[in-house]
């Protein structure tokens, strides 16, 4: 390793270090200092925007578990899918009186 990657690694590990307490600092000068109107509604609609992203990815990521097997193979039961009443149905499996 040259000299020059030494310290660019030693420079990116520094930099990793102070990600956190520089946020903690911004979090705590925006308590403290008036925020434009402007910005404060660019924040909310990342924040909708965030917070929709993540709602849509967990419903698809369900509906995903609903269509394909676990994997252990156990397939998901799912109440709603066609021919799940047959299947459910006592009568119908050959279980019961």
């Amino acid at each position: 390793m040259t000299p020059t990657q030494v310290k660019a690694k030693i420079w990116m590990s520094a930099a990793k270090g102070a990600v956190l307490p520089f946020a903690t600092l911004m979090v705590v000068l925006f308590m403290m200092v008036p925020v434009p109107a402007v910005m404060l509604d660019i924040g909310f609609i990342t924040n909708i925007m965030i917070s929709l992203a993540v709602l849509m990815v967990a419903l698809n990521a369900c509906q995903a578990a609903r269509l394909f097997q676990l994997s252990d193979g156990a397939a998901v039961r799912d109440p709603a899918a066609p021919g799940a009443q047959r299947r459910l149905d006592p009568r119908r499996a050959g279980v019961g009186p």
